[in-house]
């Protein structure tokens, strides 16, 4: 049975009113009994009960970045979770979540101001920890973006070692043998899958992983990529064919390459991934990994809906196949750089 009020109240030698004053933030408690019913709450892990009243607010938990929804995996998320929501007359209520700093009663406190009766997560901006004592406390939840080993979180994302097995395939089929990849951070699950989906995809062919070729960047942007295909290109046997963890990086790759005086793809082929609209108009147009943005938004807001509902089977974790865009930037390997 989960916690309740009372029990807080119980452990901290309080009454309740006292414990209520402190949830809603009147003041009127002494500074070390405040804190003692804080410490309380995060240990049993309470949830305020009026964290779910009868209003229909969905949280979507941001970055509180300016840059954040310029995104064009985030923008198409949301258009998927918005359609859902706006059509079954749910309100979309975002909140700025400052991960490294925030705490578990932080973000239920977060929640409850805003009284939602859901709330769903992109990617990993909130501490795993959170997410997890979230779930056990049966508050509705969904993750876009990420997947946990844990079944308690329930969570939608891309396919991301189909999808990077699917991209060394077809580099693999042109040839290409040496083959770099450049993949952003892997504290982010997803990009962990997509290391993992190179490295099955090098074994089922039999071919050796040189951890040289393999570089993480800093970040997601195209400077990023930059910074790291010139050390690739500075490789005394260099790579025929630069695998992209994502299509920010793969912009900066361009840029390098193009600068260095080297053709895509007579000199080297270049592939991406997720598929952003943009890349289909450079020069020339970026072979990549499609993810179906959309899709997951959608899929993520109608499962959060039935949860609330009590309709829904828990966990929920589900995988979305990736597509390979073939265009002009992969080529088969010249006879002569095998």
């Amino acid at each position: 049975m989960p916690p309740t009020i009372y029990d807080v109240a119980r452990k901290a030698k309080v009454s309740v009113a006292t414990v209520s004053r402190v949830l809603n933030n009147k003041g009127g408690v002494g500074k070390e009994t405040q804190q003692l019913i804080l410490d309380l709450i995060n240990e049993l892990n309470y949830v305020p009960r009026t964290i779910i009243n009868k209003r229909n607010n969905i949280s979507i938990l941001v970055p509180p970045r300016t840059h954040f929804f310029s995104s064009y995996f985030i923008s198409d998320v949301l258009s998927g979770v918005s359609d859902v929501f706006f059509n079954a007359s749910y309100n979309l209520v975002f909140l700025p979540i400052d991960s490294p700093t925030i705490d578990h009663f932080e973000l239920i406190r977060a929640l409850k101001s805003e009284h939602s009766v859901g709330a769903i997560f992109l990617y990993s901006i909130i501490r795993y920890n959170h997410i997890l004592k979230l779930a056990e406390q049966g508050f509705p939840h969904v993750v876009i973006g990420s997947s946990f080993d844990e079944k308690q979180i329930n969570w939608v994302d891309s396919d991301n070692i189909q999808g990077a097995m699917i991209g060394v395939n077809h580099l693999i089929s042109y040839g290409h043998r040496r083959i770099g990849f450049i993949i952003p951070p892997l504290k982010y699950s997803a990009h962990a899958d997509r290391l993992k989906g190179y490295k099955l995809a090098l074994e089922e062919h039999g071919l050796e992983i040189d951890e040289k070729l393999i570089l993480e960047t800093e970040g997601t942007k195209s400077q990023d990529g930059y910074n790291s295909v010139m050390e690739l290109l500075s490789m005394k046997k260099k790579p025929t064919a630069i695998f992209a963890g994502n299509d920010n990086i793969a912009l900066g790759v361009y840029n390098c390459i193009q600068e260095m005086g080297m053709m895509i793809p007579d000199n080297i082929s270049v592939i991406g991934f997720d598929d952003y609209e943009i890349v289909s108009y450079l020069n020339p147009p970026l072979t990549t990994i499609r993810q179906l943005r959309y899709e997951l938004g959608k899929i993520a807001a109608e499962y959060l809906i039935e949860l609330i509902k009590g309709n829904a089977e828990k966990p929920f974790h589900r995988k979305i196949k990736t597509r390979l865009i073939i265009r002009s930037s992969t080529m088969p390997i010249k006879e002569g750089e095998k």
